[in-house]
């Protein structure tokens, strides 16, 4: 780090800026009434490149030090590229100790996502007979949790900024706790893949449950394409009178006559794929 060169004009970059979770109102007046009495202590963390001095930490306090004319100290650091940036703010954004559950979840899925994306990063799909830990075992090990944990992690994290995208306000409710939503239901929304445009709440909630609707009728579909035995199998038909629960409910039961059926008849293939599909289900069922 230096503090030798003196910025000309500090810039927001908004690729950053989205990886913050603000303030609550409550520590946003603490902050503001600190920096009036004691001035600003802690100096702004910047990252110069292409000429712009880029705001990498203390965005809250250069936006209440402009506010009131309160003189402010800076340091440099160095990055690579951006991607280096992103997961600095990641890992210093994981060293806060009042993060909710929500933000926890949130930034250890950004952390898997980052080192996935990353080249030179934890490779999470291992060659046979390799022994080194997945990326999700390693940032488990971290966190004390589960690999599995980290991967609904990483699907919250997709879904949370997925509806960002279009609605930067409801992605920072739902972070804050402001909002409240089924945290199943954000993750799936990561794990679908689906780009949705969000109005407000009611029409994240309408859209999430078209999705899971969706969800369940691509199992059904993948359920009646497995093919245990020469005798085959029972389709199990899309009833649109049926309820969601009542739809779940009869697949749940369908699966668990096809692994007995696989399991008697050995068939390896059949076992692993309807393996998939519960980890899939596991979504859409209701808390």
């Amino acid at each position: 780090m230096s503090s030798s060169i003196k910025p000309v004009n500090i810039h927001i970059n908004k690729s950053l800026e989205t990886l913050l979770v603000p303030l609550s109102d409550e520590e946003n007046k603490l902050l503001e009434a600190s920096l009036l009495e004691h001035g600003c202590i802690d100096p702004l963390l910047l990252w110069r490149r292409d000429g712009k001095d880029i705001l990498i930490d203390g965005h809250n306090r250069f936006r209440i030090c402009s506010k009131h004319g309160i003189d402010f100290k800076e340091e440099y650091i160095d990055f690579k590229n951006i991607e280096e940036a992103k997961f600095w703010i990641i890992n210093n954004q994981l060293g806060r100790r009042n993060l909710t559950p929500d933000q926890l979840s949130y930034y250890r899925g950004l952390k898997y996502l980052q080192l996935k994306k990353s080249k030179g990063g934890y490779q999470n799909v291992l060659s046979k007979g390799q022994n080194e830990r997945t990326t999700s075992e390693k940032i488990a090990d971290q966190f004390s949790v589960s690999a599995s944990t980290i991967k609904r992690d990483a699907n919250y994290a997709k879904g949370i900024d997925v509806i960002g995208k279009s609605n930067a306000t409801l992605k920072l409710k739902l972070l804050q706790g402001v909002v409240t939503f089924s945290k199943k239901d954000i993750q799936l929304l990561g794990e679908s893949g689906v780009e949705i445009k969000v109005k407000n709440e009611a029409d994240l909630y309408n859209k999430i449950n078209l999705l899971k609707k969706e969800s369940l009728s691509q199992v059904e579909r993948e359920l009646n394409s497995i093919n245990i035995s020469e005798e085959g199998n029972e389709s199990v038909m899309e009833d649109p009178f049926l309820s969601y629960d009542e739809r779940l409910k009869r697949i749940k039961g369908s699966i668990l006559s096809y692994i007995n059926k696989a399991i008697n008849n050995r068939d390896l293939e059949a076992i692993i794929k309807l393996k998939e599909l519960i980890e899939r289900l596991e979504y859409l069922i209701r808390n």
